[in-house]
């Protein structure tokens, strides 16, 4: 969405980054559009797009169309000034649109004086493993931080046929576990080393996601997994991300 918007220098650049180079913006609008339109009534995926724009601001009408038709979002005026009221107002629209299945996304005193406008993408996913890890299977096993360190995990098992593959270049391995009723699946890859997570990390870095793509050329083979119970969270500050590719000025 952000990117329909943007023009010149900072289209460019986005571009850049995002490894749209030689492809139209219909195109590109195109392509989230049939993700959008194929998870649209799908209970066990939610995606949800809205763009906020203080009160008085005005939005071009071609932009609205975009987000109309090919993102099934619209720009709302809000008075962004109420503070509090407004992040209310902004979290009631998430957990509508998401069936309560995110309650909210605004932390208090998130909108400030200086905030202008807001764009919100939601996604929400509860899967089913297409091949469930047996709760009776699950120990309480050694998991690894380092090369000498480890702690007592409950870490799942699970034998059988399992999509899997070398990656010689990140000197790792990974599996492909699908869920069910979906054509989404998690990828898993681990360092052949043990004490090889953060090399692994850097040569991430430096790897471009179209050719990591191509290495995943997954077969079916017997592998046993032992996989920790775990949960996954982060938050990240984009202003400083987003002044390292120079975008400090949008042109929208």
């Amino acid at each position: 969405m952000a990117r329909m918007g943007a023009t010149g220098r900072t289209a460019a650049e986005m571009d850049q980054r995002l490894a749209y180079v030689g492809q139209f913006t219909e195109n590109i609008a195109d392509n989230y559009y049939r993700v959008l339109t194929k998870y649209r009534n799908n209970d066990m995926v939610k995606i949800a797009n809205k763009f906020y724009v203080m009160k008085g601001y005005h939005v071009q009408n071609a932009y609205n169309q975009t987000l109309a038709t090919k993102f099934f979002s619209s720009a709302e005026n809000i008075d962004l000034s109420q503070g509090n009221n407004a992040e209310r107002a902004i979290n009631d629209w998430i957990k509508s649109s998401t069936n309560n299945a995110i309650e909210y996304v605004l932390e208090d005193h998130v909108i400030n004086s200086d905030t202008r406008l807001l764009l919100l993408s939601l996604i929400y996913f509860q899967g089913t493993w297409k091949q469930p890890f047996d709760p009776a299977l699950t120990t309480e096993q050694k998991f690894f931080t380092d090369e000498k360190n480890s702690k007592l995990v409950s870490m799942m098992y699970r034998m059988g046929q399992v999509e899997h593959v070398w990656l010689s270049d990140l000197e790792a391995r990974a599996i492909r576990l699908p869920y069910q009723d979906t054509d989404i699946s998690m990828i898993i890859v681990l360092p052949n080393a043990r004490n090889g997570l953060s090399g692994m990390l850097e040569k991430f870095k430096s790897t471009s996601m179209q050719s990591l793509a191509k290495s995943f050329k997954f077969s079916a083979e017997n592998v046993e997994i032992y996989l920790p119970k775990f949960k996954a969270e982060f938050d990240i500050e984009l202003k400083e991300l987003l002044k390292k590719v120079r975008k400090e000025r949008f042109q929208a």
